[in-house]
């Protein structure tokens, strides 16, 4: 099923069962599915879940959820985080750009 982008919450429920590695590396793969079907906050979710917290920013940030990488980023990661602060620079250029 991960293989064919196929998964489901259930499968990725029942996978802490075959140990730490296994779940972790099945959330990734859920949540990877669900950003390419369009569902950005629960592949977000799904990745803070099992605390791959830059992971989550990072879709976010690609899918150009700039207050949402950043308000996750700076609760997660603190205001000092580099990635924070290429956040703050990246939703400047953003702005600018795109005359919001």
């Amino acid at each position: 099923a991960a293989e064919e982008g196929k998964m489901t919450s259930d499968m990725v429920a029942m996978s802490p069962g075959a140990g730490l590695e296994v779940w972790v590396a099945m959330s990734r793969i859920y949540a990877k599915q669900l950003q390419q079907a369009g569902c950005i906050h629960e592949a977000a979710s799904q990745l803070l879940a099992c605390h791959q917290v830059r992971d989550a920013v990072g879709i976010y940030r690609t899918a150009g959820l700039f207050r949402d990488a950043l308000a996750l980023g700076r609760l997660r990661l603190g205001e000092d985080d580099a990635l924070v602060k290429q956040l703050w620079r990246e939703w400047g250029v953003h702005l600018e750009t795109s005359s919001q």
